[in-house]
């Protein structure tokens, strides 16, 4: 159905003033940005405003340009100035650019936000990506086949105590099953070293987008850290705990032998950790009681391998290798899990 020339010139009048608006809202995120943490929430709403305000933007421009493959009718009534068709579709391109500006400099203001590190309170505030941007900066979430759950997994390679157990003969690190097998596979390798260049590039950023990935991902309610590797220094166990107080709704397990790294980082913050973060302080000797880290502010869980006097034994390998629905080593009330060496 053709439309008249006053149709179009209030469609374009709309796009103008959705434009305007957008760039407002998006000034105003700019500008609330740099109040960084006491504006994070001003900050989300200007740019949510801005998002909205430019894409019913496009909606007129998109509403415009059908218009006029519709054609123009000319009422003979009409005395009003009739505006060149040429000078219509330079006004039309003219307005998509400043959307496509204003989409510009929104997603530009969205990332000065994230690079913020703020604080992820899902009642006000959050930045969202899609998951492929996200696995692209900080590697993708690892799938281990006997978990109900992903997982984040870092090279063995690089476990600090590790390194020093593999050379006891009888440690449980000494037959470390992230060390052979797939775990040698060289896109295994590739995809573990990406995660680890991520957390000690920048943790702070690193446990922003991370949050959001386990968010968008992990549908199960529980999470487990490192099925290989383990923390690597005071800033990742920082990042970690920050990751579980972003997202209390989900329980996360943190094996690590890095006891010298959980009181020292108790020392130094004088804080306590998240209580859906269970951290599961692994023995270092197979078939021996996990010591317990003796500090008055640190409560932990352990774990054990080989030791038969244990309460509990993991019962994956009597239900072909696979947790079911045990969940035992992200509970705070099961102090001692036994695994049988593997």
């Amino acid at each position: 159905m053709p439309h008249t020339i006053q149709e179009i010139q209030d469609e374009l009048r709309s796009a103008n003033t959705n434009i305007v608006d957008a760039q407002s809202a998006a000034e105003g995120a700019a500008n609330s940005s740099e109040e960084a943490y006491s504006n994070a929430s001003c900050a989300q709403e200007s740019a949510d405003e801005a998002a909205n305000y430019a894409e019913e933007a496009e909606s007129y421009i998109r509403s415009v340009l059908e218009m006029l493959d519709a054609g123009i009718e000319v009422e003979s009534s009409n005395n009003d100035f009739i505006e060149p068709l040429s000078l219509l579709n330079e006004k039309v391109t003219a307005i998509a650019a400043l959307v496509n500006d204003a989409l510009t400099a929104l997603n530009g203001i969205l990332l000065d936000i994230n690079n913020q590190h703020l604080p992820l309170d899902p009642n006000t505030f959050k930045v969202t990506h899609k998951i492929k941007d996200l696995e692209t900066r900080i590697g993708s979430l690892s799938k281990p086949s006997k978990m109900p759950c992903h997982g984040y997994s870092l090279p063995a390679q690089a476990c600090s105590r590790g390194a020093l157990l593999r050379q006891i003969e009888g440690s449980v690190c000494s037959a470390c099953y992230a060390l052979k097998n797939r775990y040698l596979f060289k896109n295994v390798q590739t995809a573990l070293y990406k995660r680890l260049d991520a957390v000690l590039q920048d943790p702070n950023e690193w446990s922003v987008l991370i949050t959001e990935l386990i968010d968008k991902k992990e549908k199960s309610g529980y999470f487990r850290w490192h099925d290989s590797g383990d923390i690597q220094n005071l800033e990742h166990l920082s990042a970690l705990n920050k990751v579980a107080l972003n997202l209390p709704h989900i329980k996360f397990w943190l094996p690590t032998r890095e006891t010298s790294l959980l009181k020292s980082w108790v020392d130094l913050t004088s804080n306590t950790f998240a209580d859906n973060l269970n951290i599961r302080v692994s023995a270092s000797m197979v078939n021996q009681k996990p010591a317990n880290p003796t500090h008055k502010n640190l409560t932990t869980t352990k774990s054990s391998v080989g030791y038969e006097q244990a309460s509990f034994h993991c019962p994956a390998l009597s239900q072909g290798n696979q947790c079911g629905t045990c969940r035992a080593c992200w509970s705070k009330q099961v102090p001692i899990v036994n695994y049988k060496l593997h």
